[in-house]
Order: structure tokens, then C-alpha cells, then sequence
């Protein structure tokens, strides 16, 4: 799953011993989901400021930076760069030039492992809150429990 406006290589292979299970980079995030294929369930939040951190809900959950260039945000999964927002067809934030902070809280990344999982449910669960920043701030992993 990737939050991108462009990928760069960086983030398609990101680099050994990065924390945590999401990639902040130049122009996009990579997220690194448990599964190798199949469903999951994400919940984007655009908010104005900082929310509530849920340590209780979730078990993983990583925070950074995401620079926009030219276009808004948008979301998009495995290999295309569509994107899979309904209506967001210009994507989530105004284009042109701006720094956001994006939240990724994640569960369910450890029970289907890197397995191809068939069904008609998801097995995973993300939120996925973005907000604008008015400086940049160093990526944060707040959880870490499912071992993935």
C-alpha cells in the first residue's frame, strides 16, 4: 500500500534496518502490510491538527513526514500508482508544495504472515491520519507488538 504522490526506488526497496513498518521518503510512504496478497481494511482521515494517539487499539503504529511536489496525496496498492480513493480523483490536499504528518496505525500484520490469503474480508486493519505540518519532525515508531 502506498500513500505517494511519486515513488522513488527508495521507498519500492527501502533501506535495511529502517524501524518500524512504514517507509517515509522523497514524495511518498510505502506501507509495508503482513500479508504478501489479499484484502485489507484502511481508514484515511485528512484532520487540522494532531489527533489523539491510540496506543490501545492497534499494534503497530509509526508516524513522518510526506512532502508533496506538484499534485495532492493520494492512495494506492501493490504494484500500480492508481488511485484508489473514491472521488479522490485529484487527490486528498490542495496540489502544489506542502509538508503533512501522517499516522499509520496497523493490526492483524503478523496472522496471515506473508501469505496470498483468498477470501472476500480483509485481514488487516490500517488508519491512516494525515494532518499539515508546519515543520518537519523526525519519523516515529509510538508501537511496535506484532512482530512484523
Amino acid at each position: 500500500m502506498r500513500l505517494a504522490q511519486q515513488v522513488s526506488l527508495d521507498l519500492i526497496w527501502p533501506p535495511e534496518g529502517v524501524p518500524g513498518f512504514v517507509y517515509f521518503g522523497d514524495g511518498g510512504a510505502l506501507i509495508s502490510t503482513g500479508i504478501s496478497g489479499g484484502f485489507v481494511s484502511v481508514e484515511l482521515r485528512m484532520v487540522r491538527g494532531e489527533p489523539d494517539l491510540d496506543l490501545h487499539s492497534w499494534e503497530d503504529i509509526d508516524e513522518g513526514d510526506l512532502r508533496t511536489k506538484a499534485g495532492g496525496i493520494r492512495l494506492s496498492a501493490g504494484m500500480a500508482f492508481e488511485n484508489w480513493i473514491p472521488g479522490g480523483r485529484e487527490g486528498l490536499t490542495p496540489s502544489g508544495p506542502e509538508l503533512h504528518r501522517v499516522r499509520v496505525s496497523a493490526s492483524g500484520r503478523s496472522s496471515n504472515y506473508d501469505l496470498v490469503v483468498d477470501g472476500d474480508g480483509p485481514v488487516e486493519s490500517y488508519s491512516i491520519d494525515i494532518w499539515p505540518a508546519r515543520s518537519s519532525s523526525a519519523p516515529i515508531v509510538h508501537k511496535h507488538s506484532s512482530g512484523r
